[in-house]
């Protein structure tokens, strides 16, 4: 299958291999639209079209997954977009740290709040 030119069309697959038609979340205002990619403007917020000349800057909180295939993008992009220890500890971070000290599960706290939100602000 050749890439779609229209990358909104949904009638092929997106230079990338990923089918947008299959893309499909539903936005908190009830609107239709189809995840785009990254817009890059901040950590964890992804672009949706809503038509062919609307397009949105979302957080996992604004939208609900119509399809498997856009859970699964949805989990993977933020997965890939997790702060580091570094980012959340900064100079208190140290690879020796173990699993239990308090400063790693201040860590896996904030990762799993950007998971459910998709929001993360530095302290």
């Amino acid at each position: 299958m050749r890439p779609c030119r229209r990358r909104l069309c949904g009638c092929a697959v997106n230079g990338r291999g990923v089918d947008l038609a299959r893309l499909v979340v539903k936005l908190s205002t009830g609107e239709i639209g189809r995840i785009i990619g990254n817009p890059h403007t901040f950590r964890g917020r992804f672009e949706v079209a809503i038509s062919p000349t609307v397009r949105v800057s979302c957080s996992i909180g604004d939208v609900t997954p119509e399809t498997l295939e856009a859970q699964y993008w949805l989990a993977g992009y933020l997965t890939g977009a997790e702060p580091s220890p570094y980012d959340v500890l900064g100079d208190d971070y140290d690879e020796s740290l173990p699993d239990d000290s308090e400063l790693i599960q201040r860590w896996r706290d904030t990762v799993n709040d950007f998971q459910s939100s998709g929001v993360w602000a530095p302290e």
